[in-house]
């Protein structure tokens, strides 16, 4: 792992802490860092484009749905959890990137 991705995902660490204590809300946290116009303009609500999901077009999914390093952090998640910083392909650019999720 870059020296660069160890500094962002130790980043993204310290934000987590922000949010859990509420010194920053998840959503003004995405709104001023997301780097995705989506996610940010959505204030991290992820949007089903899996059109042959019956959750298409809405923030609700099957976990075969998610990309699959979503899947496997939400996958121990209770509803209003915070993930720690991970990294994976952002699915419409394939780079590397490091994420939250809230659940």
């Amino acid at each position: 792992m870059s020296q660069r991705r160890i500094l962002r995902r130790l980043w993204y660490d310290s934000l987590r802490k922000d949010i859990i204590t509420n010194n920053i809300p998840f959503e003004e946290a995405v709104a001023a860092l997301s780097h995705d116009k989506d996610t940010r303009n959505n204030r991290g609500v992820m949007v089903n484009t899996n059109s042959m999901s019956s959750n298409h077009s809405t923030s609700r999914f099957e976990m075969s749905d998610l990309p699959q390093e979503i899947a496997k952090v939400v996958n121990d998640m209770t509803p209003g959890d915070i993930s720690d910083a991970f990294i994976m392909k952002d699915p419409k650019t394939n780079q590397d990137i490091v994420a939250l999720v809230k659940l």
